[in-house]
């Protein structure tokens, strides 16, 4: 038998360009996923991203595990976290093994930021605290900006002020180096819920004033309006019901324009009639505090906004004890069926001990 005699180096230039030819497949079907992705199209995405997963068998390591993130993603967006936290958990656990070059192209592993959505944020800090450590020197320096802005809000939400501060205030300096303004907002309005979480009235309102001036700087007008409406809430805890009532009202007639309709909006809606509704009453106007509050009632029907629905009764249970109101007992336990918690319990008590 006669053998061809073909030289060695021809078999390793047929090998390497059959290999750029699946990296170029692999990176084709990673960019249309994402499109897919951008544009909510799970199962599209999906199909994409296992084609490339199939396709990346003889890649290195590093890119298949971008390609599982991918696929993590997916599950994340179509509402199932656990199947996204499983995952990212995994693909973390694989690339910690690899050489820390090729870590640092894994740039789309969000266990931090899930363990964070979920509301894990003990596990949220530790991740994080480990994705900066790894990632702190890279040029894309709004990566680890996401990552700070995460980690800071998982400290304030563990009441960790002061590391929340740091955070927060290193995001503002980035943020004023680069120019980058959704970064800024993020940091001044962060700064504000700290200081708002501790009663500290006057920091938190004067860093949501920044936060709003940012926010229309850059066209966020549904950022403007959270900020306007927590101003709000800052002044009449301040005890100027008066201007408490100005802003509400202001903000209040930017989602009621018809611009906003967004979930976060359709929730900020509810809660604007929630707390204008509490400041008339707290100002002694009676009647136009049961009529914000029967707005708010109605919009509570919603199944994004029914979790305000106790805090209405509560606050309309208020108005009915200010008033004198003989059916009080009855109200109570209305109020009484949505109380879930025992501290919800309690502020019903604090108005109908006999409850």
């Amino acid at each position: 038998m006669q053998f061809l005699e073909v030289p060695f180096c021809n078999f390793y230039e047929v090998f390497r360009g059959a290999l750029i030819s699946n990296e170029h497949q692999v990176a084709a079907l990673e960019t249309i996923g994402i499109s897919y992705l951008r544009q909510m199209k799970f199962e599209d995405a999906r199909k994409n991203f296992l084609a490339a997963m199939r396709a990346a068998t003889a890649l290195p390591l590093w890119q298949r595990l971008k390609i599982e993130n991918y696929l993590a993603e997916v599950s994340y967006f179509e509402g199932d976290v656990d199947k996204a936290l499983e995952v990212y958990k995994r693909t973390t656990a694989e690339a910690s093994k690899l050489p820390r070059e090729e870590q640092l192209l894994i740039l789309n592993n969000n266990l931090g930021q899930t363990h964070f959505q979920k509301g894990d944020y003990k596990k949220a800090i530790e991740q994080l605290e480990k994705d900066l450590a790894l990632y702190h020197d890279i040029e894309d320096r709004r990566f680890t900006a996401k990552m700070r802005y995460a980690l800071a809000e998982s400290y304030r939400f563990e009441k960790m002020y002061a590391e929340a501060a740091n955070n927060f205030n290193a995001l503002v300096d980035y943020a004023r180096e680069t120019g980058d303004l959704e970064h800024l907002f993020r940091g001044y309005n962060g700064m504000g819920n700290i200081f708002n979480d501790q009663e500290k009235w006057q920091e938190a309102a004067a860093y949501y004033k920044r936060a709003v001036d940012v926010s229309l700087r850059l066209g966020m007008e549904e950022h403007a309006v959270t900020c306007i409406a927590n101003l709000g809430v800052i002044i009449a805890n301040a005890g100027d019901l008066k201007e408490a009532i100005e802003h509400f009202t202001s903000a209040l007639a930017y989602v009621e324009g018809g611009r906003a309709k967004s979930g976060l909006m359709q929730q900020l809606h509810c809660r604007i009639h929630l707390e204008l509704g509490e400041a008339y009453r707290q100002n002694r106007q009676f009647k136009e505090a049961g009529e914000q509050l029967l707005e708010a009632e109605q919009l509570a029907e919603s199944a994004l906004t029914r979790e305000f629905l106790f805090w209405i009764k509560l606050v309309q249970l208020k108005l009915a004890s200010d008033m004198g109101d003989k059916n009080l007992q009855k109200l109570a336990k209305k109020a009484k069926s949505l109380a879930d918690t025992k501290d919800k319990l309690a502020k019903l008590k604090e108005i109908v001990p006999s409850i």
